[in-house]
């Protein structure tokens, strides 16, 4: 059994005052909670619960372990809550290579990134050569041509169309081309 979920139906039992109780709160079936809790004392070899058909109470070993089960499941509580806030807010550096047409058409959208976005700032270097992304430590490189790497996560974000212009006297010269 899964051992966050034993702990979590544990102090849910005790914080609910019964089985059928934390099952409510815990969105499962009251023998599914009974279970947990069993396994986790059978686990441990020791009962934590006093039952009756009407009570639920801690031993002395489960008052220590419930104790400790709280701060355990609070301390994670922290960490996810910590995972999710430092990614819901850029931060660090992030390294662009862009082709060098690129700059003048994404410049807005870095100066408005930055500005959103104070702790994160912006390494840009611009090639027109393929960039090795893991071997030179990119993060991102943004192209006006298509990446045969198939193992890069690859998006359009634009479309993008090239023209030619040429004076009427350097076509005369050297002609039109061919399409």
């Amino acid at each position: 059994m899964d051992r966050f979920t034993s702990l979590t139906a544990f102090v849910k039992v005790v914080d609910c005052g019964g089985f059928a109780a934390a099952a409510r709160a815990l969105d499962m079936s009251p023998s599914s909670v009974t279970v947990h809790v069993r396994t986790l004392e059978e686990r441990l070899g020791v009962r934590l619960l006093n039952r009756s058909t009407r009570n639920v109470s801690l031993t002395e070993v489960g008052q220590a372990y419930y104790q400790r089960c709280v701060q355990i499941l609070t301390d994670l509580d922290d960490a996810d809550q910590i995972a999710v806030a430092m990614q819901s807010k850029p931060r660090g550096s992030l390294r662009l290579n862009a082709s060098i047409a690129i700059p003048s058409l994404i410049a807005p959208v870095i100066s408005e990134f930055t500005r959103l976005y104070p702790e994160a700032s912006i390494d840009m270097t611009m090639t027109d050569r393929m960039v090795d992304m893991v071997e030179e430590g990119f993060d991102l490189a943004i192209r006006n041509i298509p990446v045969a790497d198939s193992s890069l996560i690859v998006r359009r974000i634009a479309p993008y169309r090239f023209v030619i212009c040429a004076t009427p006297e350097y076509l005369e010269r050297h002609g039109t081309g061919r399409a």
